[in-house]
């Protein structure tokens, strides 16, 4: 299994995931029975590994290259968030909270401002830079409710949570202290970012449904679209032509994360203008979060193949 998950890009993350998700469609609720198991094995350990591999993969960043890391991945992800604002709210503007095609405004922004944090790393352990993979926690940002609840709720005037980006620099940053006073400390406790990689593929796929998901195949196709054919290529050639850089990075941060399927609801809960669109922009962010598993880890190792860049021959080990 282990051969096989390696041989995948994203193999880590993406096939735990499907495992989890077809299980949680046809026999949902079966490790919610409290105790260990459903701590391990359901949703509800997803903060924890996250918090666990941000703070690992944060050891690994020193100081020193603080530089190069906002130069690539705090421009690209500035960009990410502008960007993301300027179409969110001029689609609010222009075709109001319910859009158009059945594409709701909840839907587009959420399906713009969120990275899967978890997939980004595995595809940069794969095929691109140590620093690169210590910007994990920076690419984590974009994996909690704070950016779509701000874009969407612009003109409502709502205040939001800033904590949920605390919440994120706090490990970061332990980390990243950690890492710089024992230069040891990332060599120990890296084996640890594949086996978190791994439950948390599996934390993801519980809270997937596939029946949920492909109630909106045609509005998640023209997302998934977006993404990978206006998006993804305006990243790209900012990476290429402006910051001097391959482009990887600019395709494994094309994607959904699995965290972000309630946060339609969360959104709704402060804007209730918003609720009736609760239903449709959560099957089409699950969609995506689908799409996105199977068809970045694909982008990604063909645009390293067309570079000659060989995936790596990663070890889990401890």
């Amino acid at each position: 299994m282990l051969k096989f998950m390696k041989k995948v890009p994203g193999g880590l993350l993406l096939v735990p995931m499907v495992i989890s998700a077809l299980i949680n469609t046809f026999f949902p609720g079966l490790f919610e029975i409290g105790g260990l198991t459903e701590s391990l094995f359901t949703g509800k350990s997803s903060n924890t590994l996250l918090a666990l591999i941000c703070f690992i993969a944060s050891t690994g960043l020193r100081v020193r290259d603080l530089g190069k890391l906002f130069k690539k991945q705090g421009v690209l992800l500035l960009f990410k968030a502008f960007l993301s604002f300027l179409i969110g709210f001029a689609y609010l503007q222009i075709f109001g909270a319910s859009g158009i095609l059945g594409i709701s405004a909840l839907s587009i922004i959420i399906a713009m401002t969120s990275i899967n944090p978890t997939l980004y790393l595995t595809l940069v352990e794969d095929y691109g830079t140590h620093v690169d993979e210590a910007a994990f926690g920076l690419i984590s940002l974009f994996s909690v409710p704070a950016l779509p609840m701000f874009i969407y709720g612009a003109s409502q005037g709502i205040r939001i949570d800033w904590m949920d980006i605390v919440s994120i620099i706090i490990p970061t940053a332990i980390g990243i202290l950690v890492g710089n006073l024992d230069n040891e400390m990332y060599e120990f406790t890296k084996p640890g970012i594949g086996i978190a990689t791994i439950f948390l593929g599996w934390a993801s796929g519980s809270i997937i449904d596939f029946k949920l998901a492909f109630k909106s195949l045609p509005q998640g196709l023209i997302l998934a679209v977006f993404l990978y054919f206006i998006l993804m290529p305006t990243f790209i050639a900012l990476e290429k032509y402006v910051l001097k850089y391959n482009g990887i990075v600019s395709v494994a941060i094309t994607s959904v994360a699995g965290v972000s399927i309630p946060f339609a609801k969360i959104i709704a809960d402060l804007i209730p203008e918003a609720k009736e669109y609760v239903s449709s922009a959560t099957s089409q962010i699950v969609l995506l979060v689908i799409i996105t598993s199977v068809l970045t880890p694909y982008f990604t190792g063909r645009r390293a193949k067309k570079l000659g860049i060989e995936q790596k021959d990663l070890k889990l080990h401890v």
